[in-house]
């Protein structure tokens, strides 16, 4: 049996969040943060750590098959985050 695959649009319904590109209407296989765990269509989540910058790894989760990229930069400063879907 299948994972359960859900609308980009659903998933980020309670977000504030900006779409810088490409349409928001895709399906999101999973929610992933590390590059080393990204499959075919996730959404793979751009966050700043201690040891690692998730955007330094921004391209080649995309190369994996991430169908669409986040920026969580602003993540609790009240800030809007940002969206990228990619590999359409």
């Amino acid at each position: 049996m299948g994972a359960e695959r859900m609308l980009l649009t659903e998933l980020l319904d309670q977000l504030d969040y900006e779409c810088l590109q490409g349409a928001m209407d895709r399906d999101v296989s999973a929610v992933v943060y590390d590059s080393r765990k990204v499959i075919k269509e996730c959404l793979f989540l751009c966050i700043p750590g201690a040891n690692f910058d998730g955007h330094t790894f921004a391209v080649q989760a995309a190369e994996q098959g991430a169908g669409q990229l986040g920026d969580l930069v602003g993540h609790g400063s009240g800030e809007q985050h940002g969206l990228l879907p990619v590999g359409q």
